[in-house]
Order: C-alpha cells, then sequence, then structure tokens
C-alpha cells in the first residue's frame, strides 16, 4: 500500500525499549494502514528488531511488513555507553536525509530504502536528547517522548520537586557552580546521584530514602522540551504514578498517550520457534509439571544489557539446585558469560536449564518490560534490581503490589548495602544472598506465596482489559493517532 504520511521512531538498542515499540508500530498499522513507519536505532539489534516485526504482524496484515524499516544509523555496536555518546549526531545526521527525501541505506544490512514523504511525527526514546536538534530541522514537526520505563521513576528523575522529582536540575547546577566554583556538569551529576539518606516520596512508590534508587539514569529534558510522551503503562500496575505523570503534562500544556500494556497474542504463539532450545525448552516444561506440579519452575532473565555479579549469581543457581526447584535461566546478554562450573553444575542435577534465549515465578533484574510480560501473564516476580527504573519496579511489586519479593542481599557499592527503608540492611555477600533466596522460596512455596500470585492473577485480568473496547489503551492510542496525524479517521 503506497505511504501517505510517515511516522520516525527513534530508539536506543534495548530490547526492553524496541520490543513493545514494534507491537505499537503493529498496532498502528491495523488503525492506519497508509502509514509508514521508520525505526531508527543502533548495530545488529536492527537484526533482531525484523524477526520481531515478522513475529508481531498477524497474517492478515503481512502484506504491510514494507510498511516498516529498520534501519541503523550507526555502523555497529561499540559498547552500550559509547553508542550513547555518538548516537544523537548520529540520528539527526539521518533525519536530516530523511527530511530531504533522500534514499538512505542501514549502515548495517547494507540496504538502501526509497524516500518517502517528510515526518509528521518523530517518536524518540526519552533516553535521547535530540529534541532541540530534530526542531532545528523542522520547527513545525510533533515530537513525542517514547518513555518504556517505570512512570515512578520518570516522576524521579525529570519531575517537580512536589511530585518527588529532582526538579530543574540544570538550573540548581548553574546556580551552585556560580556559588561553589564547581564545574556545573559535576554538581548536575552529583544532584542526579544523590546519596544523602532523604526520604522521597513519589506517587505510586512507598517510601524510600534516595540511595535506594542507586544509580539513577539521567534522562535529561526530554520530558519538559517535547511535545508530549507516549507511555506503555498501564492502570492496572501503575495507576498513582500515571495520574501523577498525566497531570504534571497538563500542566506543561502537553499531552500523555497511554497504550500499554504493548503484548502480543500472535507473538506470543511463535515465541518458542525463536529460542535456541525451542524443542527441549517444551519437554523440560512438560516434564516439570508432572513431576513437580503446577507453579513450580522458576524463569531467570536478566535482559539485554543488565547483568549482576556473576558470583551472586552462581550462588543462586547452588541453592536452586540444592532444593530441586526447577528452573530455566535465559542468558541473551553477552555481558557475562557463565561459568563453566555453573554449566557443569546445572547439567549434572538435570534440575535446570540454560538458554540464550514459563511458569511458576520470574526472577528478574525488573526492567519495565519484564515487569509487564509478567504480570500480564498473573506470574509473580523475583526481583534482582541493578539500576535505572529497576529498583523502583522492584519496590512497587514487593511492597506496593505485593506480587512478588525483593532480593535484597543482591545489593552491591556503598549506597546498595546502606539500610534500606523497610528495615533491612544488606551485607551483599554470596552467603546472605544464598540465606534469603531459600527464605524467599519457603515463603514463596507458601500462603504469602499463594497470596501474591492471586494478585498477580487480578492485576493480569485488568491488564487484559486494557485493550478492548474503551480500554485505556485503545482509547490511548485512537486519541494519539486523531490529535498528531492529519489523515486518521
Amino acid at each position: 500500500m503506497p505511504v501517505k504520511e510517515h511516522l520516525v521512531i527513534a530508539a536506543i538498542p534495548g530490547w526492553g525499549h524496541i520490543r513493545p515499540l514494534i507491537v505499537l508500530a503493529c498496532r498502528i498499522l491495523e488503525l492506519k494502514p497508509e502509514i509508514g513507519i521508520t525505526i531508527l536505532t543502533v548495530g545488529l539489534i536492527t537484526k533482531k528488531t525484523e524477526e520481531e516485526l515478522a513475529r508481531y504482524l498477524p497474517t492478515e496484515l503481512d502484506g504491510l511488513r514494507n510498511n516498516v524499516r529498520i534501519i541503523s544509523f550507526l555502523e555497529r555496536n561499540t559498547g552500550l555507553w559509547e553508542d550513547f555518546k555518538h548516537a544523537p549526531r548520529a540520528c539527526l545526521k539521518f533525519l536530516e536525509s530523511i527530511y530531504r527525501q533522500d534514499s538512505v541505506k542501514c549502515l548495517v544490512s547494507g540496504r538502501t530504502f526509497k524516500p518517502w514523504p517528510k515526518p509528521n511525527i518523530v517518536i524518540s526514546d526519552i533516553c535521547f536528547d535530540i529534541v532541540k536538534g530534530v526542531r532545528s530541522i523542522d520547527p513545525e514537526v510533533t515530537i513525542l517522548g517514547w518513555s518504556p520505563v517505570n512512570n515512578s521513576c520518570c516522576l524521579r528523575s525529570t519531575g517537580p520537586e512536589e511530585l518527588g522529582g529532582l526538579g530543574d536540575i540544570s538550573a540548581k547546577a548553574l546556580v551552585l557552580a556560580e556559588r561553589t566554583g564547581k564545574s556545573a556538569n559535576e554538581i548536575e551529576k552529583n544532584l542526579c546521584h544523590a546519596k544523602d539518606g532523604n526520604l522521597i516520596q513519589v506517587p505510586g512508590m512507598p517510601l524510600m530514602y534516595d540511595y535506594e534508587f542507586y544509580p539513577q539514569s539521567v534522562i535529561g529534558n526530554f520530558m519538559t522540551e517535547a511535545d508530549g510522551i507516549i507511555t506503555p503503562g498501564t492502570s492496572a500496575v501503575e495507576a498513582e504514578a500515571l495520574t501523577a505523570l498525566k497531570k504534571w503534562q497538563t500542566s506543561l500544556g502537553k499531552e500523555l498517550y497511554i497504550v500499554g500494556p504493548l503484548l502480543d497474542d500472535v507473538a506470543r504463539k511463535n515465541e518458542m520457534a525463536i529460542s535456541d532450545k525451542g524443542f527441549e525448552i517444551k519437554e523440560f516444561l512438560e516434564k516439570t509439571l508432572l513431576e513437580h506440579g503446577k507453579h513450580s519452575l522458576i524463569y531467570i532473565s536478566f535482559g539485554s544489557i543488565w547483568w549482576p555479579d556473576v558470583n551472586h549469581i552462581c550462588g543462586v543457581l547452588d541453592v536452586l539446585i540444592e532444593q530441586k526447584v526447577p528452573f530455566i535461566f535465559a542468558y541473551g546478554s553477552e555481558a557475562v558469560p557463565v561459568p563453566d562450573r555453573s554449566t557443569e553444575k546445572v547439567q549434572e542435577a538435570a534440575i535446570g536449564l540454560l538458554s540464550t534465549w514459563s511458569t511458576g515465578w520470574f526472577l528478574s533484574h525488573c526492567g519495565q518490560n519484564s515487569v509487564t510480560e509478567s504480570l500480564a501473564e498473573g506470574v509473580p516476580i523475583i526481583a534482582w534490581p541493578i539500576v535505572a527504573d529497576q529498583p523502583d519496579n522492584a519496590a512497587l511489586i514487593s511492597i506496593t503490589l505485593n506480587v512478588g519479593y525483593q532480593l535484597t542481599e543482591a545489593r552491591t557499592g556503598d549506597a546498595g548495602l546502606r539500610p534500606m527503608k523497610r528495615g533491612v540492611k544488606p551485607t551483599g555477600t554470596v552467603d546472605a544472598i544464598q540465606r534469603e533466596i531459600r527464605e524467599i522460596l519457603q515463603r514463596a512455596r507458601g500462603e504469602d506465596g499463594k497470596i501474591k500470585r492471586t494478585n498477580a492473577e487480578v492485576i493480569s485480568n485488568k491488564m487484559k482489559e486494557d485493550w478492548e473496547e474503551n480500554g485505556e489503551a485503545g482509547t490511548g492510542l485512537k486519541r494519539l493517532l486523531e490529535k498528531e496525524l492529519t489523515s486518521y479517521h
């Protein structure tokens, strides 16, 4: 179908950031099949994104696959943080070519794409600081922020102080720099990573010390500079945070579009096909159900970027083997390989399965995408937070929602080992982590675990309603298209 309007999406190469965007693109095509969508990202993740797109497009929309272009604007991944340094300028250079209606070439696949109409909308991950650059290319374009992280974290990192946020960090840093003679950049960094022991209250979150959020990611000024924000969040999980975020955005004269959860039944049915051990996993799950019963298996995954201390991981695997708890450990990240000693131990015990890419419990770093996918299936979580919005989600699921546990001993560094507001003082040793995971497993198998599972199932049912007629997500997406795309009816 000919492309009449054009939407550009700029995404960081993190799977939790890109995967829900694929679902969003497909849902937009369902409602507006004449639109063309260009997804700009970095490096080899483009191939995986193309595979994901093929899985998400239902058969009746298969002919629209050419309406989605996935393009890398950097030649290869040099490392996540190095990519972040070069990504904004490289992304803007590509956007200039797109606005000139030049042909553009993916720097990974080598494919060249013919010109499409000038974009009506640019949606950018809030981790890219490109708002001013995009407006310098086209002052009339609508720029919306893609915010796939925990919305309480967004409020804390970028929101006003009355909502528990850090306020205008840049302005504060300039004032302090003038007063002290220190570097404004260094002051800003310290303000963003405050570890003073102050109590922080963010809507939807339990009361926490500032250092419990260690270390925090900096999202820049995107939330205030963009024309609006798109979030795959859902009130089933983050009602208070979304209400506060909408109030804040409205006070700025901006829109908040709630379009989550961004999950897809078609893709879930094909999930096993992309695993390196699809048949083996199926056999293992059937054997686990027969020998250990329902809800007995723990699924472990730390995503594509973040990875805990490998000795801590091995310590937890040892306890699972010791207690004969069946598990699948998906180690898709190349950040840290699983040591041979653990691989051999798992194979000998025949109680676990290691796969590079379920069920009872989900042991997760608690990235937003992982939390959404788990709760959508009614699966409670054992949280192992590392960075960014993960501490926020860990507190949310273990305290506010009561749909899981937090592995509090799996903390490191000066901030991580300070006392938590919940009354825990972590030590961070392997022995302490093993002791805590044993306690968690015991509670998970009893009445406390049943309560958490029931709570997770209630949230799952609420999330299913989001895409029904007049549901929160369906209504949010239609409002987005009606307001921002001129030819949508």
